[in-house]
């Protein structure tokens, strides 16, 4: 797998402003346009180890086995040298309630996972010298209908649906224009997006075969 020498930055229009109401900006990790698949990544194990794509796959599914019933008995997982697992537990439609009374057991739901890396983990992603390459200068433009289908395109051949935040990281783009951008993809006799609501979200997912 090829391996770059620079991470990628962009900068971004903060919604906060200054204490005189001035444009404050900030910066962040560009996200990553192509998802490794595990293919790849046993490939290079099997390459720089002496163990076989075999190996790490039996291996990665005991973990991910054994991980999931210890999470699911209400444990926190380590692995070492990666960090922390833990489960996230939500209320369904709701986010507050005014009397804990009313809170009943069917309410509750795992809305996703908690990571905690280790600090010797972050230490292995940042080499020596790291140096930093800006690649986004646009304070949330919408993006091109051709990119918006390219992208879309490539996410959901990996993924089955997409939620807001996701949709705002995979076009580097605000919340509220996510939201926006969403909702317009998701209405109308040509809807391209059909959504759905779990718990506290929205998932978005593609109608027919093609964006």
């Amino acid at each position: 797998m090829k391996k770059t020498d620079t991470l990628d930055y962009g900068v971004y229009k903060s919604a906060i402003k200054g204490k005189d109401g001035e444009a404050l900006y900030h910066v962040r990790s560009r996200v990553i346009q192509k998802t490794v698949k595990f293919e790849v990544f046993c490939d290079d194990i099997e390459k720089n180890t002496s163990a076989t794509k075999s190996d790490v796959k039996g291996v990665m599914e005991a973990i991910v086995s054994e991980s999931a019933q210890l999470l699911a008995s209400n444990n926190r997982v380590h692995l070492l040298g990666l960090g922390y697992f833990t489960l996230k537990i939500s209320l369904r439609d709701k986010k507050f309630v005014g009397d804990p009374k009313n809170i009943r057991s069917d309410d509750v739901y795992v809305s996703g996972m908690d990571f905690l890396p280790e600090k010797s983990f972050v230490n292995k992603c940042v080499r020596e010298g790291q140096k930093f390459q800006l690649v986004v200068k646009d304070f949330n433009p919408a993006p091109s209908e051709s990119t918006l289908r390219k992208k879309l395109s490539g996410y959901f051949s990996e993924n089955a649906f997409i939620t807001v935040k996701l949709f705002a990281d995979l076009f580097e783009i605000s919340l509220k224009r996510a939201r926006t951008m969403l909702a317009d993809l998701s209405t109308g006799d040509s809807a391209r997006l059909l959504v759905k609501t779990v718990g506290r979200l929205q998932h978005f997912y593609p109608v027919g075969k093609s964006i």
